[in-house]
C-alpha cells in the first residue's frame, strides 16, 4: 500500500496476454436493438502473420456505430491495434505497437427535470459533438535473466486530441 499511495487498498494485477506468433484470422459482427428503438453495432478483423521463427506481426481493426437511449445520441469510431515481435535472441524480444483510436460522439444535451420524468429519451435542447483521435506508439523490450528474473524496458507516446 506505501507503493502506490497511503490511500490505495487491495494490489495491482498485472495482466500479460499471450503473443499470438502464428497465423490466424477473424471476422467478428456484432449487432443491438433496444425496446425504445436504439440500435448498435460493431464489426472487427482480427489477424496474425508468422514471418519467420523471430518475426511475427498482428493486427486488430474494429469499427462501431451505436445508438444511445436518448434521442440524438451517437457514437460511432474505429481503431487499430498492430504489433511487431522480434526474438533478438533466446534471451530477449522487442515489441513494436502502434495503434490508432477515432471516434466522434453526438448527443443532444441535458434535460431540464420536467423533461426527464415526462420522456427521459427525447431529444435534448443543445447538440453536443465530441470527436477525439489519439495515435500511439509503443515499444517494449525484454531480456529474460533466467526463469525467474527479467528486465523490461517500455517507451510510450500518445497525442489525444478531443
Amino acid at each position: 500500500s506505501v507503493l502506490y499511495g497511503s490511500g490505495t487498498r487491495g494490489g495491482v494485477i498485472n495482466i500479460i496476454t499471450k503473443k499470438q506468433k502464428s497465423d490466424a484470422f477473424a471476422i467478428n459482427l456484432k449487432s443491438s436493438a433496444y425496446d425504445h428503438g436504439g440500435l448498435g453495432g460493431n464489426l472487427g478483423i482480427n489477424g496474425a502473420k508468422q514471418i519467420n521463427e523471430n518475426l511475427a506481426f498482428s493486427f486488430d481493426i474494429q469499427s462501431f456505430n451505436l445508438d444511445g437511449y436518448q434521442e440524438g445520441y451517437n457514437e460511432k469510431g474505429y481503431f487499430i491495434n498492430t504489433k511487431t515481435y522480434i526474438d533478438i535472441n533466446d534471451n530477449s524480444d522487442l515489441t513494436l505497437g502502434y495503434n490508432y483510436f477515432k471516434s466522434k460522439n453526438t448527443s443532444s444535451g441535458y434535460l431540464t427535470k420536467a423533461q426527464a420524468q415526462s420522456d427521459p429519451t427525447q431529444k435534448g435542447n443543445s447538440d453536443n459533438i465530441t470527436q477525439i483521435n489519439r495515435p500511439e506508439i509503443s515499444l517494449d523490450y525484454h531480456y529474460y535473466f533466467d526463469d525467474i528474473w527479467e528486465f523490461n524496458l517500455e517507451a510510450f507516446w500518445q497525442n489525444q486530441k478531443i
